[in-house]
């Protein structure tokens, strides 16, 4: 059943006067913001690729189902709002299909690079191409049209996707006693969007400074907490005789189904929806 999120949406495209050397200013901002995007779901991909191969496939199967599950709660919450039509599907389905088919087909042509190649089969299952649809888009103006959704899309992979990246990839360190060079890239680019993306949604609507939307600093102590939390309390509840925290993972998810069930009970909204925000609350919830 289709919503309305126009009042929010429309919220951050109020109509201003343009200022001289505004629209540069804008088009700086939505590089880096692109940027930001693509690294963060590129990192999450060798992320994934490095847990595979460490033979923690547990952990790299919640990412990978994270990562894509986002995707599609955000494209259906814009399709509810009549932001997006089933035609632009492809933009969520592209990168994964990519990669299984370099798993499962290309890497089979090619004996040489065989293990390479399923190395970025199996990251492009974590990638997403929506901050470059969005930065194509958008350029012209400076930003992207309100109907792309795409102040959403960097909210949701900031309040889902980047919290969970972190917290599996400092599960991860703990693990291994070591900081390994993906997982601390994961690390910086997850932290730097999940505390982009409270920013946003703190000040929707509002008018923010060009380091201000680049980089939040008022959450970052509130962000570091709450991922070091969550790490710790899975590293600790583990079983001595396995890599996952079946505790953390039970209390998690235990956590979004109060929520899901609480807000179908206080709006009428699609569970789609519901699970969007309810995964936001839950994992990366900004303060």
């Amino acid at each position: 059943m289709p919503i309305d999120a126009q009042p929010l949406l429309a919220a951050s495209a109020s109509v201003q006067k343009p200022v001289p050397g505004e629209k540069s200013k804008r088009r700086l901002a939505l590089f880096f913001g692109s940027l930001l995007g693509a690294c963060d779901t590129v990192s999450d991909g060798m992320v994934f690729a490095d847990l595979t191969n460490r033979g923690w496939a547990a952990l790299g199967v919640s990412l990978v189902s994270l990562c894509v599950a986002q995707q599609w709660m955000t494209f259906y919450f814009l399709w509810c709002s009549g932001m997006k039509r089933w035609t632009d599907f492809w933009q969520v389905v592209l990168c994964a299909a990519v990669g299984l088919v370099s798993f499962f087909v290309v890497a089979d042509f090619c004996s040489d690079w065989r293990f390479t190649v399923q190395q970025v089969g199996l990251g492009m299952l974590c990638v997403s191409i929506a901050p470059l649809m969005n930065f194509w888009a958008g350029f012209p103006e400076g930003k992207p049209p309100v109907s792309s959704g795409f102040v959403w899309w960097e909210i949701a992979a900031g309040t889902i996707s980047a919290p969970a990246s972190a917290i599996i990839s400092l599960y991860s360190c703990f693990l291994l006693r070591s900081v390994p060079t993906q997982l601390g890239l994961s690390l910086v680019f997850s932290v730097w969007s999940i505390t982009r993306a409270a920013g946003r949604l703190n000040r929707l609507g509002a008018k923010p400074g060009m380091c201000d939307d680049l980089f939040n600093w008022k959450e970052l102590p509130d962000v570091v907490f709450r991922l070091t939390f969550l790490a710790v309390l899975a590293f600790l509840a583990r079983p001595q005789s396995s890599s996952v925290s079946y505790f953390a993972l039970v209390t998690i998810a235990s956590q979004f189904a109060a929520v899901v069930a609480y807000l179908l009970g206080m709006a009428r909204m699609p569970v789609g929806v519901a699970a969007l925000l309810a995964s936001a609350m839950v994992v990366g919830h900004p303060p």
